[in-house]
């Protein structure tokens, strides 16, 4: 069945609920959408966040470790020293498994390439280990502190900003993901916006067609009406039973003002 041949009824209840259903189906796609990319946004930032967390937590035993191997590496008291050696060697156990926690959750490029600096820096500091005991061992002060701030110290700092360049990575990624979301959003309104005229034009655009399709009808009968009564009042000298029939031209064109108005 076309459209035109529904009843006047019929088809405004088709344009009316098929704008309804329109302007739905949009607002419910929209807010999915939106939901979908808060989410992804909440996830992303959380992960750079345990990251930073995780990072930030390593750099501060890397720091304790190294700054009390140093310690004892230019310390005469051999009770503390040992002291500091058991403690650096707690530190450094405690400190692999969170090395290895980042490098499991490290996805991107970006966090390949920071953690492989902070791997190479960290096994630079950990390799000096036999040329520390061999000074120590020789009890040459005067070599052990040109040693230390010629060579251990500037590998210690390498080490420890390796670590400051991988939290700064996360960072900027956790800023990255958040301006990305933001923009996705801007994109969603503006979609909406569109859908939203869209709509607005497609409703104009049914309203006139069903004002149409009404009103041509209308138009037809009127004229044949008016062709009818145009015909039957050049008769009207000869009967008058059939003008009573009949429809003048002023009242049909009343009729079919009336009726567009409608």
């Amino acid at each position: 069945m076309k459209f035109n041949d529904l009843r006047v009824a019929h088809k405004m209840w088709s344009v009316i609920l098929g704008l309804l259903a329109l302007m739905l189906v949009t607002a419910i796609g929209t807010q999915w959408y939106g939901r979908q990319v808060t989410a992804a946004t909440e996830e992303s930032v959380d992960k750079f966040e345990a990251a930073i967390t995780t990072a930030v937590s390593w750099r501060g035993l890397a720091e304790v470790a190294v700054t009390m191997s140093m310690a004892s590496f230019v310390t005469t008291d051999q009770a503390l020293k040992a002291d500091f050696d058991t403690r650096v060697a707690a530190l450094t156990a405690r400190i692999t498994p969170v090395q290895e926690k980042i490098n499991k959750a490290a996805v991107s490029a970006d966090d390949k390439a920071a953690l492989a600096a902070v791997a190479a820096a960290r096994a630079d500091v950990r390799g000096q280990a036999d040329k520390l005991k061999e000074l120590t061992d020789a009890g040459d002060a005067a070599a052990k502190q040109t040693y230390l701030a010629d060579v251990y110290r500037p590998k210690v700092v390498a080490y420890l900003e390796s670590i400051d360049k991988f939290v700064g990575v996360q960072e900027r990624q956790r800023e990255a993901a958040v301006q990305a979301a933001n923009a996705t959003r801007s994109s969603l309104v503006l979609i909406g916006s569109a859908a939203a005229v869209a709509v607005v034009a497609l409703g104009m655009l049914l309203a006139a067609l069903l004002v149409r399709s009404i009103t041509r009808p209308l138009d037809r009968a009127v004229a044949l009406a008016e062709s009818i009564s145009g015909g039957t009042s050049r008769r009207t000298s000869t009967t008058t039973a059939r003008t009573s029939w009949a429809c003048s031209p002023g009242p049909c064109r009343a009729w079919r003002r009336g009726c567009a108005r409608w």
